[in-house]
């Protein structure tokens, strides 16, 4: 009998090929949907992180912290955060960084708090009248009403 060789590639080789155009597909894919999708997974990560400083603030509150005044803070930030249309991803990841490390440590303390309540004012600066209530100068508090 005579050997013949084959032509044309193995299959071993061909199934490779095969193989590998897949997964360049499915990455390609999975690229386009994080493209298209940024702004969603921008927005769930800041939730996120807000939830986590909420969640830790009501497991162990920090002493001298609201934790009424935390829970309507970062309840009114995730609304505006998820309401919001335009693509302030810039701002939000700049809070993203600064609150990363209040839940990395799995600890808030009264510090972080006012870290993290900070960085929500900055990304909405209107957020303040809930944090720092406005106080009218004239208005009589218990201490101007103490003499020396």
């Amino acid at each position: 009998m005579e050997n013949t060789q084959k032509k044309g590639m193995s299959k071993g080789c061909l199934v490779g090929i095969i193989i590998a155009a897949v997964l360049v597909v499915i990455a390609a894919i999975g690229v386009a949907l994080i493209y298209f999708y940024m702004d969603d997974i921008g927005k769930f990560g800041v939730v996120t992180l807000a939830d986590g400083v909420k969640a830790g603030v009501a497991e162990n509150p920090p002493e001298g912290v609201d934790t009424v005044r935390v829970n309507a803070m970062i309840d009114a930030f995730v609304e505006k955060v998820n309401a919001a249309e335009e693509d302030n991803l810039v701002t939000l990841s700049a809070f993203m960084q600064t609150v990363q490390t209040v839940v990395s440590d799995r600890e808030v303390d009264a510090e972080e708090v006012e870290l993290t309540m900070d960085a929500m004012i900055d990304v909405y600066p209107e957020l303040d009248t809930i944090w720092r209530p406005y106080v009218p100068v004239d208005a009589e508090t218990e201490d101007s009403l103490v003499t020396e």
